[in-house]
C-alpha cells in the first residue's frame, strides 16, 4: 500500500498491488498519496482487555496523533469503556503503520491493543488462535469498541454531529460472527452493512 500511494499506481503497473481488485474498481492510489494522510488508526489485538474493559492507545509524538487519541478516548469513555495512553517509554508495537510512519513522520498513528507490552494471547497467529482464546464478553466488548471507532473516524473526517450521535453497533451481529468462526464457517460468505437512519 505504502509503494502504491507514493507511485500513485494504475491497474496496469506491474509493480503495484492492484490485481485483487473487482473489474469496476479504481485504486486508491490515484486519487490520494501519503500527503494526503495526517491521522492513522489501527486496531492491532483487542480480543483481550484489561478487567475493566480497557485497552491501549501506542501512539506517537505529534498534534495528529494528539487529537486521535483525545477523540477517540472521549468516544470511548460515552461508550463505557477506557483507552489508555502507554507509557512515553514503551514502543510502538509490530503494526502496519510503522510503515507509513518510515516514509513521512508526520502522520499522527495511533496503535490500538489489548497489551501494553508483551502480547496477551499466547496463541496469536497460530492455528490455536480462534475466540476460545479471547475474553470471555468478547462480543459486548467489540461492540463497544466498533462504535467508537466508527464515531471517532467521522468526526475526525469532519462529519456532521447529527449523523454521529446515529451511530449503533449490534452485539447480535457480533456474536452471530464468533458463532460462525467456531463452526469454521468461511468468513468470506458473511456480508455486513452500515447504514444510517435519518431521525
Amino acid at each position: 500500500m505504502v509503494y502504491n500511494l507514493e507511485h500513485h499506481c494504475e491497474r496496469n503497473d506491474d509493480d503495484c498491488e492492484v490485481d485483487s481488485l473487482g473489474d469496476d474498481e479504481v485504486p486508491v492510489s490515484r486519487f490520494i498519496s501519503l500527503d494526503s494522510i495526517d491521522s492513522f488508526l489501527e486496531l492491532s489485538q483487542i480480543g483481550i482487555p484489561n478487567s475493566d474493559g480497557g485497552l491501549f492507545a501506542h501512539k506517537v509524538d505529534n498534534s495528529n496523533a494528539d487529537n486521535l487519541f483525545a477523540t477517540m478516548s472521549n468516544y470511548a469513555n460515552d461508550d463505557k469503556w477506557s483507552l489508555n495512553s502507554t507509557s512515553d517509554s514503551q514502543s510502538m508495537p509490530p503494526s502496519s503503520f510503522l510503515q507509513f510512519r518510515a516514509k513521512s513522520h508526520s502522520i499522527g498513528g495511533v496503535v490500538v491493543a489489548d497489551h501494553e507490552g508483551s502480547y496477551k494471547n499466547g496463541h496469536y497467529g497460530s492455528a490455536f488462535d480462534d475466540t476460545n482464546s479471547l475474553g470471555p464478553n468478547i462480543a459486548g466488548h467489540l461492540t463497544k469498541v466498533a462504535k467508537t471507532v466508527a464515531k471517532t473516524v467521522l468526526k475526525i473526517a469532519e462529519v456532521d454531529p447529527k449523523w454521529i450521535d446515529l451511530v449503533e453497533t449490534n452485539e447480535t451481529t457480533v456474536s452471530f460472527i464468533r458463532e460462525t468462526q467456531n463452526k469454521r464457517v468461511d468468513p468470506r460468505s458473511i456480508r455486513c452493512s452500515t447504514v444510517f437512519y435519518e431521525k
